[in-house]
């Protein structure tokens, strides 16, 4: 390795990318899957797409390529119907503040799956940890509403729209 800690990083970086570019393949090819191999409305879930999950996420905040992570890893998961796995890795990451920019449309789909599993708790703490303009306000106040969820409502009413009345 260079001795130059930016071109041990950049090599390291490349190389990472590449393995974890063929961990996916490998592990959503043809002949290590199925139809029907899971079924996440059930809660079917084999360990190895929960260890891919959390190993691309640490992967790839570690070495801050959040573009791979969201475009790459994520459609990967969501091709072969385990989205939900994805998802609640990413959970740990939010509750500690490692991960707050999450677009729109998969925070849109972490609020449908979660509150769908009833994770309302989890979802909450996500709510409070997670950037407040990448939520979609409406699905948010509806299940919010809907819920029970007031503080979270109010969280995010008063981040969006700066306004500290309308909540209450």
């Amino acid at each position: 390795l260079p001795d130059d800690e930016a071109a041990r990083k950049s090599m390291v970086g490349e190389r990472l990318m590449q393995l974890l570019v063929a961990s996916l393949s490998y592990t959503f090819s043809s002949k290590r899957t199925y139809d029907g191999m899971t079924n996440e409305v059930s809660g079917g879930e084999l360990v190895v797409y929960r260890t891919l999950a959390e190993g691309c996420v640490q992967a790839c905040l570690s070495m801050n390529n959040t573009d791979f992570l969201f475009d790459t890893v994520y459609e990967s998961f969501a091709e072969n119907q385990v989205r939900g796995t994805f998802l609640e890795a990413l959970e740990p990451c939010i509750a500690q503040d490692r991960l707050r920019d999450i677009p729109p449309a998969i925070m849109k789909d972490f609020v449908d799956h979660y509150s769908k599993k009833r994770l309302l708790d989890q979802l909450e703490q996500v709510i409070w940890h997670v950037n407040p303009s990448n939520l979609d306000i409406d699905q948010i106040a509806s299940m919010c509403h809907r819920e029970g969820m007031y503080e979270a409502m109010m969280y995010v009413w008063n981040k969006n729209m700066n306004d500290f009345v309308s909540p209450v």
